[in-house]
C-alpha cells in the first residue's frame, strides 16, 4: 500500500469515525482530529474568512476608539489607566506615534462625550459602534451554533454585563502581559532574582488571562447553552495562537522600520488591520472547534442530509413521525430530537434536518422546553393535529407539496401529458399510504 493510499485510508477512517468509539486515548485523538477537520471544512465551505472575518475586522476597527474609551473609563475606575497606556505602547512598540495618537483620540473622545454640546451624538455613536460589533460577533457565533439571535430585551440586559466582563478580562490580561514582557526582556534582573521565577512561568502568567478570556468569550457570547468543558481545549489553542500572533506582531513591527518611508506615522495601520483579521480568524475557528467538540455526535459518519437518497430521507421522516405519534398516543413526555437520536442511533444532524422538514411541512409542532441549549435539546415535538389524521400517505403528500410553486413549471405542467401521468401515480401512491397509520 502506497503513501497516498494510507493517507486516503486514514482520512476515510477519521471521516467515518463515530463518537461512540471514544473510549481511550486513541479514540479521543481521532475525535480531535475529526473536530479540526470539520471546523476547517465549515470555515472553508461557508467562506467565513471573506464573509464573517472581514465583517468583524471592519466592525472592530470602527469600534476601536469607542471600545478603548470604555476600557480607559474602567481602568480609571480601578486606577490602572497608566498601565493600559503602557500596554498600548508595548503593542505599538515600533510605532510610538501611533500609540500616542490612539491615546489622544481616546482622551478626546471621552472629554467630548462628556461635553454638553455633543453628548447626544457621542453616546449614540458609542452605542451604535459597540452594539453593532457585538451583534456581528453574536450573529457569527449563532450561525456556528445554529441558534437564534438575542431579543432586544436580552441585548439591553446582557450586553452591558458581557462588555464589562470582557473589559475587566482584557485589562487583567493587558496588565499581566506588560509585566511579563518587561520581566522577560530584563534578563539581568531575572538572573538576580534567581531560578524561582524562570521565564516559562512568566510566559505562563501572560497566557493564563488570555486562556480565561477565551473561555469566557466562547461560553457567554453564543445565545445557547455551552458546556464549559467544551471551551477548554479550543480556548487553549486559541490562546496559544493569539499569544504567538501578539509577540510576532510586536517584533515584526521592529523589522518594518523602512515601511515608515511610505506611510510615515501611519505605517502600523496596514499591519494592524492584517493582525486584526488574523485575530478574528483565530477567534472564529476556535468557536467552530467549540461547536464540533460539544456536538461531535452531530457529525457521526460525516453524513449530510442533502446527500441522502430521497427514499432514505422519507424513511427517516417516517421513523420520526412514528416515534412522536406513538409517544403522544401513550400520553408520555414528548421526545426531543436528541432523544430520538439516542433511541434510533440515526446521526443527530440527519434527525435535526428531518425534524425541520417535518415542521416546514406542517406535520409536527415544536414547543420550547425552557432550556437555553441547542436545537436538539431545547425543543419537544408534538403532532400538529389528531394522530388519526396523520398517516404515511398524509406525510408523503405534505412533504411533496410544501414549498413555492414556480410559475414557469406550472405552465409546462398543463402542456405535458407526462406530468399528468406523474400526478396520477403520486395520487395512487399517497392514497395507499393513507391506509398506513403511525
Amino acid at each position: 500500500m502506497g503513501v497516498i493510499d494510507r493517507i486516503l485510508g486514514f482520512y476515510e477512517d477519521i471521516r467515518e469515525f463515530n463518537s461512540s468509539n471514544i473510549k481511550d486515548f486513541r479514540g479521543r485523538l481521532k475525535s480531535w482530529i475529526k473536530m479540526g477537520m470539520l471546523a476547517g471544512r465549515i470555515f472553508y465551505l461557508k467562506d467565513m474568512w471573506a464573509r464573517d472575518v472581514a465583517a468583524l475586522t471592519f466592525a472592530s476597527f470602527m469600534a476601536l476608539i469607542p471600545f478603548m474609551a470604555m476600557m480607559f473609563v474602567i481602568a480609571r475606575g480601578f486606577g490602572y489607566a497608566s498601565l493600559l497606556e503602557s500596554w498600548l505602547s508595548t503593542t505599538f512598540e515600533a510605532q510610538p506615534v501611533v500609540a500616542q495618537t490612539i491615546v489622544n483620540f481616546v482622551h478626546n473622545y471621552i472629554e467630548n462625550t462628556q461635553s454638553n454640546y455633543i453628548i447626544g451624538t457621542g453616546i449614540v455613536m458609542f452605542l451604535y459602534t459597540i452594539v453593532s460589533l457585538m451583534q456581528k460577533i453574536e450573529l457569527t457565533f449563532d450561525d456556528i451554533w445554529h441558534t437564534g439571535e438575542r431579543s432586544w430585551k436580552q441585548i439591553v440586559t446582557e450586553y452591558p454585563t458581557i462588555l464589562f466582563g470582557l473589559g475587566l478580562l482584557i485589562l487583567f490580561a493587558s496588565s499581566i502581559n506588560v509585566w511579563t514582557v518587561n520581566m522577560v526582556d530584563n534578563v539581568d534582573r531575572i538572573a538576580d532574582i534567581g531560578d524561582s521565577i524562570p521565564s516559562f512561568i512568566l510566559h505562563l502568567a501572560a497566557f493564563v488571562p488570555m486562556f480565561l478570556f477565551f473561555v469566557f468569550y466562547y461560553y457567554v457570547i453564543p445565545n445557547t447553552y455551552i458546556r464549559v468543558r467544551s471551551t477548554l481545549v479550543p480556548s487553549f489553542l486559541a490562546g496559544v495562537c493569539m499569544t504567538a500572533l501578539q509577540y510576532g506582531y510586536i517584533y515584526l513591527q521592529v523589522f518594518l522600520s523602512s515601511y515608515n518611508v511610505i506611510y510615515g506615522s501611519l505605517a502600523a495601520i496596514p499591519l494592524f488591520l492584517l493582525w486584526l483579521q488574523i485575530s478574528w480568524a483565530i477567534v472564529v475557528f476556535g468557536a467552530l472547534l467549540c461547536h464540533t467538540n460539544q456536538n461531535i455526535h452531530y457529525y457521526d459518519g460525516d453524513l449530510q442530509y442533502d446527500h441522502l437518497k430521497l427514499v432514505q430521507r422519507i424513511k427517516v421522516c417516517g421513523v420520526v413521525m412514528h416515534l412522536v405519534c406513538r409517544r403522544f398516543n401513550q400520553g408520555e413526555q414528548a421526545y426531543t430530537p436528541k432523544e430520538i437520536h439516542d433511541l434510533t442511533k440515526i446521526p443527530q444532524q440527519i434527525v435535526n434536518q428531518s425534524v425541520k422538514e417535518l415542521l416546514r411541512a406542517r406535520l409536527l409542532v415544536e414547543i420550547r422546553n425552557g432550556k437555553k441549549s441547542s436545537f436538539e435539546d431545547s425543543v419537544v415535538l408534538h403532532p400538529i393535529e389528531k394522530i388519526e389524521h396523520l398517516t404515511y400517505g398524509v406525510m408523503i403528500e405534505r412533504l411533496f407539496s410544501y414549498g413555492e410553486d414556480v410559475s414557469s413549471l406550472a405552465a409546462l405542467e398543463s402542456d405535458m401529458a407526462m406530468w399528468k401521468d406523474i400526478d396520477i401515480v403520486n395520487a395512487e401512491f399517497i392514497e395507499k399510504g393513507k391506509q398506513i397509520a403511525f
